[in-house]
């Protein structure tokens, strides 16, 4: 379809071509040492694939790279759980790789592995230049030996205790703590044991060849400086990369004391392997070498090539910092990257994802379940981890399968082709009509302008690799299309006034196909049927490129069909997902994969024999004592302060140019006015379906975020919110509660038409007695998604009568398409939630004595190491004690980029 990569497309080299944008695409390599589970592949291959078949639509000449990553411990280890070689690891494993992405759509050009000659070949070559341009050292360093298994034991042959403070992780990896990512030595580990055996290691003595990465820094900043904008790096790269540099570049090791892997080309060290950091990105380069004899044409070529890498996280530094310091090294003129998208961790109910672990949804489970690839693409990607990590919910999946593809997308589609296809006097014979008159239609014209503006804005955010926000664009149009069928009453139409409904119904169709289009880097499967049942031959040209005029289309979406065009069949897209479905694969993808070889007789019996089990399967098709304190510290800090300054004339002497009315004037705002107001039906709260109490943890902005929370959880729930609870045991002592901070007659009033709220559990009658109703006490899980309270936490309460959710910080997803929802948070926040009237009345009291003497300053409630890190207030402190505040700053925030 379009320009997508084929098998048979893929024995056809691909070359640059002179005056076309030329995209290069690579995907993380991943480990050859399991099955790719969900995260691996939304955080490398999928998101690689959506941008480079997003680039095909556009006519860019494309090259998309992958394969599996085979040398390392990690293939030594794995071999060594299952008794047999390396090579035969490798061979095995990536056959499966090759076949869950090929199961997942995955569009590769070229997909290769790393266990070559051509690599070993590239990688020889690079070290050469290497050694030739003197970045290259030796230098002794300390290893663990285990005396058991006589041998040198490489990071991942290692694990133990991770030294980071707050950390202490006792599975830690020798190369990489899993818990808090910081990359270690094996040597750094405390109580360290060898994998193998379990034996305690020694350390010894070992030569080994070092990459003189602070050599190479200044040409390292230059373009990753320049790059960084250029290529509009995603904002978590660049903050990685930043604290790498700030730590400081030091000496790497490029060698291994291993046999599996690229060989050595030195005498003295040619019983060593090049570390996996060194070897695995040169890959991409090797790996195109399988593709093309002619691949320095795309690697050697930066004028007329753009290279774009995807990857999770932990995969930053190597591909930010390192493989650029090693092309950079040699001397010559290579293809370095432009752009970097970079993805958090996705995260599997209640845990994480581990391919080490065995937990989550694996590639080959995904498969099993029968529930189509598109639609996993699509919930992956609706989900996509770009700013934070996201969590997968087997709830969610269904909310998104059920509401957004089957009641939105389905729907609109099939409901347009269905009417079409139904016979003369009742529909069109799947004859797609004429529409004279369609620019003077009001309704059809509004549509064309929305229409316009949504392949606009996809466009702008497909260049910028916003993946998650073109996918989101793309569903709007889909929305929209809905709510110009609704609006339009195509069907009274069809007998009032027929070039009416032929106008909206031919308009209809040809917003279907450019749906097919936008969506196809999305769910290519999905824009083929689409383009089936629009009768359109499979080669069909999907494009919304430039050159073609394609943009005018949308300005025009009636004439994109042209009349008399028969359509095909028109059939159901989607499948709904069951509640049962639902509950047996949370059942069956529970704990890890030996878990659940172990439950499975189990889960059997719940669910009937193996047929049934197949069957089933298949389905598918106190805050004003915390103010008092923090008012006593505002006025001493606020005293001390301003004797300090009468104390120091050229404090005062620098400040008076200052200009005190415009530094505390409002600031600009062009014209705009902020609003909260819902802007479309928003109908007030009906009969509730019962009683939402809530415990706010955490500090005062978290518990503010909180109630904020629970008010917009109430809402989807209908329920009715018992004034939320604020947390009286943590730091602060305090026991002055929602009552004694904030105006509840305020509160309550201001909200009444989006959640009904009371001040105190109702009591309820029971054997003549009064009494309160019991709620059901529930953890949700940490940023759980509005599908979970709409099922698991609503059925709790239509079961009690009453739910308690406690802790409640963190416990509601931030990002929701929805932007009502969003808005009633901002009601909340903004409107709703106001302080008791001394409070108020003492906090402007102080503001105002801060602006009366002509300068403005900033503290915090309390001091924290955070605040300690980004403040730098350590000249009020003895020197053992600001000592230790500085050691704390760069152990604890700089290595994760946040120190200024």
């Amino acid at each position: 379809m379009g320009d997508q990569a084929t098998e048979e497309d893929a024995r056809v080299p691909k070359l640059p071509i002179q005056g076309k944008r030329n995209i290069l695409i690579t995907s993380a390599l991943p480990y050859v040492n399991n099955v790719p589970h969900l995260g691996n592949i939304i955080g490398c291959v999928l998101s690689a694939d959506v941008f480079a078949r997003y680039c095909r639509l556009r006519g860019y000449n494309v090259l998309y790279i992958c394969g599996t990553d085979e040398y390392g411990t990690a293939t030594e280890t794995k071999a060594m759980e299952e008794n047999c070689s390396p090579q035969q690891i490798c061979d095995k494993y990536h056959a499966i790789h090759k076949e869950v992405y090929k199961w997942f759509n995955i569009s590769f050009d070229e997909f290769g592995r790393t266990s070559t000659r051509q690599q070993t070949e590239v990688c020889q070559s690079i070290f050469k230049k290497l050694l030739e341009n003197n970045w290259l050292s030796e230098n002794s360093m300390q290893q663990l030996y285990c005396d058991a298994c006589e041998r040198f034991l490489a990071d991942r042959l290692v694990e133990g205790t991770c030294p980071t403070p707050d950390c202490n992780y006792d599975s830690a990896r020798g190369d990489q703590c899993e818990k808090c990512g910081k990359l270690l030595n094996p040597t750094e580990l405390r109580e360290p044991r060898c994998k193998v055996c379990h034996a305690t290691p020694q350390i010894r003595d070992t030569d080994h060849l070092f990459l003189e990465l602070h050599l190479l820094k200044d040409k390292l900043e230059e373009y990753i400086n320049e790059m960084s904008v250029v290529g509009s790096w995603s904002q978590n790269a660049i903050q990685a990369t930043y604290a790498w540099l700030k730590e400081g570049l030091r000496a790497r090791c490029i060698t291994r004391d291993l046999k599996w892997g690229v060989p050595v080309p030195h005498e003295k060290f040619k019983d060593k392997v090049f570390y996996v950091w060194f070897d695995a990105p040169i890959g991409y380069v090797s790996i195109t070498s399988c593709h093309t004899p002619e691949w320095e044409k795309w690697w050697k070529n930066p004028e007329n090539v753009e290279l774009y890498q995807f990857m999770g996280k932990d995969n930053v530094p190597f591909h930010t910092v390192m493989f650029p310091s090693t092309l950079i090294g040699t001397g010559e003129n290579w293809t370095l990257m432009k752009s970097i998208s970079v993805t958090e961790y996705l995260n599997y109910e209640a845990g994480k994802f581990s391919k080490s672990k065995g937990v989550g949804v694996f590639g080959n489970d995904a498969k099993d379940t029968n529930i189509p690839a598109e639609v996993w693409r699509y919930y992956l990607l609706t989900n996509r981890p770009e700013v934070s990590d996201t969590l997968f919910a087997w709830v969610d999946l269904q909310a998104k399968l059920n509401t957004e593809l089957l009641n939105n997308l389905g729907n609109f589609i099939n409901r347009v082709l269905s009417f079409i296809a139904k016979p003369l006097g009742l529909g069109y014979g799947s004859i797609i009509p004429d529409t004279a008159g369609a620019e003077s239609h009001l309704l059809t014209k509004t549509l064309a302008e929305k229409v316009t503006k949504y392949v606009q804005q996809y466009v702008e955010a497909m260049e910028k690799v916003k993946i998650k926000q073109g996918l989101r664009i793309a569903m709007s149009m889909s929305s929209e299309g809905n709510t110009y069928l609704q609006d339009s009453k195509f069907w009274k139409l069809y007998k009032e006034d027929k070039a009416s409904c032929s106008i909206v119904v031919r308009t209809s169709a040809g917003l279907i196909y450019l749906l097919a289009c936008l969506l196809e880097p999305f769910m290519p499967s999905v824009s083929l049927e689409v383009l089936k049942q629009l009768n359109l031959p499979p080669e069909t040209q999907l494009s919304i490129c430039d050159e073609n005029g394609d943009h005018e289309k949308a300005r025009k979406p009636w004439e994109i069909l042209p009349a008399g065009h028969t359509i095909g069949a028109p059939n159901p897209l989607f499948k709904a997902l069951k509640d049962e479905d639902v509950d047996f694969f949370r059942e069956k993808f529970s704990g890890s994969q030996a878990d659940r070889q172990r439950a499975g007789d189990a889960l059997g019996r719940r669910y009937g024999n193996r047929q049934q089990l197949k069957q089933l399967s298949v389905r598918m098709k106190g805050l004003f004592g915390r103010l008092s304190v923090a008012v006593i510290v505002l006025l001493i800090c606020t005293v001390s302060l301003f004797s300090s300054m009468k104390g120091n004339n050229l404090s005062v002497e620098r400040l008076q140019h200052v200009s005190v009315d415009d530094l505390w004037g409002t600031a600009a705002s062009g014209g705009w006015r902020p609003s909260s107001a819902p802007r479309s039906d928003w109908h007030p709260p009906s009969e509730s379906n019962g009683i939402l109490r809530v415990r706010c943890n955490g500090g005062l902005n978290q518990q503010r975020s909180a109630i904020c929370n629970a008010v917009l959880a109430a809402r989807v729930m209908n329920a009715t919110l018992v004034l939320p609870e604020l947390d009286a045991n943590s730091f602060w002592h305090d026991d002055s509660g929602f009552q004694g901070i904030y105006d509840v007659e305020h509160f309550i009033k201001s909200l009444k038409y989006d959640v009904h709220i009371v001040e105190r559990v109702p009591e309820i009658q029971k054997n003549g007695k009064t009494k309160k109703l019991k709620a059901f006490q529930l953890r949700p899980p940490r940023d759980a998604p509005i599908s979970w309270y709409t099922t698991v936490a609503l059925q709790k309460m239509k079961e009690h009568g009453a739910i308690y959710l406690t802790p409640f910080s963190h416990r509601l997803a931030e990002d929701i398409d929805n932007p009502e929802y969003q808005r009633l948070r901002c009601r909340v926040n903004y409107h709703a939630l106001r302080f008791k009237p001394h409070i108020m009345q003492l906090s402007d009291s102080i503001i105002s004595k801060l602006r009366a003497q002509g300068h403005f300053m900033a503290i915090h409630l309390r001091f924290e190491m955070d605040m300690l890190a980004f403040a730098g207030c350590i000249d009020i402190f003895t020197h053992e004690r600001a000592t230790h505040i500085e050691e704390v700053s760069g152990r604890k925030f700089c290595r994760e980029g946040a120190c200024l």
